[in-house]
């Protein structure tokens, strides 16, 4: 019976333990309650009111909003969703902003292979080298392509080309 009492007190203070921290020992976060977005979800403010994390679901795909102490967006992960073709639907993808929240790299997999994608982007916004595996190609090939400061695309390894699907 010895064992059996210390499992329930060990459980009866955990659960305690759990209530204590839940009330009294809250990070410094509060949810928005004026957050309206064309996605449902819930935007977590810091100790200062600014926001650091959106949360939510967007198209009917669930997505996340990293945002710097500027409140600039530095990281976006989650799924596809809404006008992308059925073959992207859902697929994931991890985005990286730079100090200015400029888009500054995409990882994503796409394409009716599903295949992987790395896309790196100038301040400008070009697509300036893209990393994977062919999207089209079920031998699903790497290739690594390069774009010059005028947009010329050149093949480093295997070719790179993008059909609409």
């Amino acid at each position: 019976m010895k064992p059996f009492t210390s499992v329930i007190l060990v459980c009866l203070f955990a659960f305690m333990g759990g209530v204590f921290s839940d009330q009294y020992l809250k990070q410094a976060m509060a949810t928005d309650p004026t957050y309206k977005n064309e996605r449902q979800g819930v935007r977590y403010l810091d100790a200062e009111g600014r926001p650091r994390v959106d949360i939510g679901v967007m198209n009917g795909q669930p997505l996340q909003d990293l945002y710097g102490a500027d409140g600039k967006l530095r990281l976006q992960f989650g799924t596809y969703g809404g006008s992308v073709s059925a073959a992207e639907k859902g697929l994931p993808n991890f985005t990286m902003y730079d100090n200015s929240g400029k888009l500054r790299l995409l990882f994503r997999l796409a394409g009716p292979n599903q295949a992987p994608v790395l896309i790196l982007k100038d301040k400008s916004g070009r697509d300036r080298l893209i990393l994977g595996l062919d999207l089209w190609d079920a031998k699903e090939p790497a290739f690594l392509v390069v774009f010059d400061e005028n947009g010329r695309k050149h093949d480093i390894v295997g070719s790179f080309a993008m059909k609409p699907l």
